[in-house]
């Protein structure tokens, strides 16, 4: 069905403005109808722009709240009906850092508008500029203000405005700009595929330390058993004091106590178990905080030898012993004393400086930082006294300084927990009067927002330590103590709250509910009764239940976002997790492995695909990522030409990887 005359058209579908509802033939308004019970609307409903397929099988309702006031309006909610599956979504943009917008507003009105004047010369003028070259750059709020920016414009209204024009005023234009500002070094900062150090030829112990912060110099590096010394020169080139010794390549290099040591794929090739015991049991005494042991973990190839001893005899005629996740784990307590922390398939933890475990473990659970004080860090309220106006300014790196360690905290700070402490109080006279004064200039919101954030992470936190030996309150660090009794009371309070909420896994229906809402908020794509499935950067903004649901998982497969999709499966009891080749960098990567978890009978089952097992692709990427990840923009103008190209059902597995290079 195609109405070329009406609304503004895409290849699939085009987009009305409700008030052009009576211009749509008969079909198409019996199908409006149908959706809008379906998605349980009502004339009063908030949308106001509609999204009908060509072939009326899916009709989107749409709200742009500044529709009429905003030359590109922001989409700050939708509701999705399909009906050929007889199925409605909905999604939320409300705390979105880049939601979608809306271009070429004339083409959904009637020609008699009378706003369309104004509406056609804003379009011309974005066309004028070549705006719409790129379809990838225009969609989404971050790509399309960095976008007009590098033409040297900001956005008035309905009017482009030259950047110069508007340097030296005092109007809420700074705000415009500070707002810009904040977006780019948010598009900046999302390109989580970019890093400090270099990650090329590094082993996965070595990326598990990395991606969670030991090797930003701070510690000393001993690799026991380093071969032939490939992670040592990557970790000397980035100005990391290390040293190794091996018994083949470099027995003559001295064994040297170090913060930490890494027993990386060692145990695996030692056939006697004595031997492996001695091994295991140096290297950790080497070690001053942390020891690090990475195995080899059983697999489909696990058999793929002759046997020998508790190993096999590979085809290079090698000794390798497999383990499984609860095999290596009785091994290290067993022989060590200490308990084993998973942080990748095969990659375990062992701390010795129980400080830095717990501070470990707590940050492991804990929300991003750096993506919510880009939400929570807001610009200042403009003050009513012109003085402390003047005084934020003249402080200001001071005082946001304070606030980000603030709104870290999800509470008052100390002095202890202040890094310029001394500065504020010779400024302000007390800490607590800087907190005032920042509070008056500051949204209350935020505040709350930050203390609910935290004391959802040490609820996390919390339940998961359950898996554990707990650490004794008295021991854990000063500042974990005061959070537990400013958001909790007592360590008592806080434990019973963590139960009831590790607890809550079991409930079906309660994990359903939290899969919609996170579903509802951008955050992966949900099946309903069955699953719930993301990108594994996603987990940490789950839902507390969701996120102690994974984290179940995480006891016998370790870190998550070591994988790139994770698999919520609402009925079971079960976690799937499916690493690909080069997830971020391919527009449909390939399944490389695949490990389900039942975290309720502690079993794994790992899976690997290449010769014997055939790589399955994943198409239509861009439904398991969120609009804040880096290249989502052009991952959906992919997915939306591949559909278009391809006449395949992508919604379930798609075809075969030679199936699909044939139809292409």
């Amino acid at each position: 069905m195609s109405q070329k005359s009406i609304g503004k058209h895409t290849r699939t579908a085009f987009y009305i403005h409700v008030s052009q509802l009576s211009t749509l033939s008969k079909d198409v308004q019996e199908s409006i109808v149908k959706s809008l019970d379906k998605a349980g609307l009502g004339e009063d409903s908030e949308f106001n722009v509609i999204k009908i397929s060509h072939d009326l099988s899916s009709i989107s309702f749409l709200n742009y709240p500044d529709f009429f006031s905003k030359g590109f309006p922001v989409l700050e909610h939708s509701w999705h009906v399909d009906l050929k599956l007889n199925t409605c979504s909905f999604r939320t943009y409300a705390n979105s850092m880049n939601p979608p917008i809306l271009h070429r507003k004339e083409l959904l009105l009637s020609s008699d508008h009378p706003e369309i004047d104004q509406f056609q010369k804003l379009t011309q003028e974005a066309e004028n500029l070549n705006l719409f070259n790129d379809p990838s750059r225009i969609g989404f709020l971050n790509q399309w203000t960095t976008l007009i920016r590098s033409k040297g414009y900001r956005v008035e209204d309905h009017q482009f405005v030259p950047i110069e024009v508007d340097e030296g005023t005092e109007s809420d234009n700074s705000n415009k700009d500070n707002e810009f500002e904040k977006l780019s070094e948010l598009d900046t900062e999302v390109q989580r595929h970019k890093t400090a150090l270099v990650r090329y030829g590094f082993s996965l112990p070595m990326l598990s330390l990395m991606r969670f912060g030991f090797l930003d110099g701070r510690y000393s590096v001993f690799d026991y058993g380093c071969g032939r010394g490939d992670d040592l020169r990557g970790l000397i080139e980035n100005n990391i004091d290390a040293h190794g010794w091996d018994p083949h390549f470099k027995k003559d290099h001295p064994k040297i106590e170090s913060d930490i040591v890494n027993l990386g794929f060692v145990l695996n090739v030692i056939e006697d178990f004595k031997e492996r015991v001695e091994a295991m049991q140096g290297a950790y005494s080497l070690a001053r905080g942390l020891l690090v042991i990475a195995v080899i973990i059983e697999n489909n190839n696990s058999s793929l030898g002759k046997t020998f001893r508790d190993g096999i005899i590979t085809k290079k005629e090698t000794f390798q012993k497999y383990f499984t996740p609860n095999e290596i784990k009785d091994f290290v307590e067993e022989n060590l004393q200490e308990e084993v922390v998973a942080v990748a398939p095969g990659v375990y933890f062992v701390f010795k400086d129980k400080i830095i475990e717990q501070d470990f473990l707590l940050n492991r659970v804990r929300s991003s930082s750096s993506y919510y004080r880009k939400r929570l860090n807001l610009p200042p309220r403009l003050t009513r006294k012109e003085r402390d106006d003047a005084k934020y300014a003249q402080h200001k790196e001071l005082l946001d300084s304070l606030w980000n360690e603030w709104i870290d905290l999800g509470r008052d700070p100390i002095a202890t927990e202040v890094k310029n402490v001394n500065f504020l109080k010779k400024e302000f006279g007390t800490l607590g009067k800087a907190l005032r004064f920042l509070r008056s200039q500051k949204d209350e919101q935020v505040l709350k927002k930050a203390y609910e954030i935290k004391k959802n992470d040490l609820l996390v936190f919390l339940a998961l330590e359950m898996f554990k030996q707990r650490t004794a309150f008295s021991d854990m660090s000063a500042s974990f103590q005061r959070d537990i009794k400013v958001f909790f009371g007592n360590i008592t309070n806080a434990r019973n709250s963590a139960q009831d909420l590790l607890f809550q896994i079991a409930d079906y229906e309660e994990i359903e509910l939290k899969c919609e809402q996170a579903s509802s908020e951008g955050l992966g794509l949900i099946r309903p009764k069955k699953s719930l499935q993301l990108h594994t950067s996603l987990v940490e903004r789950l839902p507390a239940l969701l996120r102690v649901y994974v984290g179940c998982a995480t006891v016998l497969y370790g870190d998550v976002t070591s994988a790139d999709l994770v698999k919520i499966h609402i009925q079971s009891g079960k976690i799937s997790l499916m690493r690909y080749d080069d997830f971020a960098g391919k527009a449909i990567p390939q399944l490389l492995e695949r490990v389900k978890i039942d975290f309720r009978k502690q079993k794994l089952e790992l899976f690997e695909y290449g010769d014997e097992y055939q790589p399955q692709n994943l198409y239509q990427k861009s439904i398991y990522m969120n609009e804040e990840m880096f290249g989502y923009a052009e991952q959906c103008t992919f997915d939306e030409l591949l559909e278009e190209i391809i006449l395949f059902d992508f919604r379930e597995y798609g075809p075969g990887p030679k199936e699909f290079l044939y139809e292409l």
